[in-house]
């Protein structure tokens, strides 16, 4: 069973599955180079001599768990996901027949990542999580961010929350395809006081992860 917890933002109380967790991709187009860099540094400044993208921005965004019932737009009343709901239901399509490669995050996260189903190369487990272990994605197999990047037209890539695609050097974002990372490389996180990854180094964070 999950266990639901409730943030307060604001004046609004919002209930998050602790399973629920998430991973977003951030693909930015080739075209628009000096803007990215400050956009995956965290500024919002903009270079007045770029020229707009030819590509739009791509944002890919994958929740663990996430029961179909969880969200507005599939009829959940008590955690509001008007975001969501925006897309599903006004601005983009709903595919109402695609399922994931696998029931367990990781193996479906690879099989999400790559375009394949995992079991080909032999990801049919959870990773392991220590820096020391070999495991993950093996180098063979090439990543959304890595295929993009080969096709020319998008130059950076951000991977920002849950990786859970292996912890070694191997397996990590940055050495596959992503220039940019902020999260954690294991399979769950508290959302108090825990300890996230920017890029190689680690840090502290004294508060809910959900509002960082």
């Amino acid at each position: 069973m999950h266990r639901t917890s409730c943030v307060r933002h604001g004046r609004m109380r919002i209930a998050i599955k602790s399973a629920c967790l998430v991973l977003i991709l951030l693909l930015l187009p080739k075209t628009c180079s000096a803007d990215n860099d400050n956009l995956l540094q965290g500024s919002t400044t903009t270079s007045s001599s770029s020229s707009s993208p030819k590509s739009p921005n791509l944002i890919v965004i994958m929740a663990d768990d996430m029961g179909y019932g969880d969200a507005g737009f599939n009829g959940c009343r008590d955690i509001p996901t008007p975001n969501l709901d925006s897309i599903a239901l006004r601005n983009g399509i709903r595919f109402t027949h695609a399922y994931v490669s696998s029931s367990m995050c990781g193996p479906s996260r690879a099989g999400f990542i790559t375009g394949r189903y995992q079991d080909r190369f032999g990801f049919t487990s959870h990773p392991p999580t220590k820096p020391e272990r070999v495991g993950g994605v093996p180098s063979t197999e090439r990543t959304m961010a890595e295929a993009l990047r080969e096709s020319g037209v998008y130059g950076s890539a951000a991977m920002i929350g849950k990786w859970h695609l292996g912890a070694h050097t191997t397996s990590f974002p940055l050495d596959r395809g992503f220039d940019y990372f902020y999260g954690f490389l294991a399979g769950s996180s508290g959302y108090r006081r825990g300890k996230l990854m920017e890029n190689r180094r680690t840090i502290s964070v004294d508060k809910y992860l959900t509002d960082d």
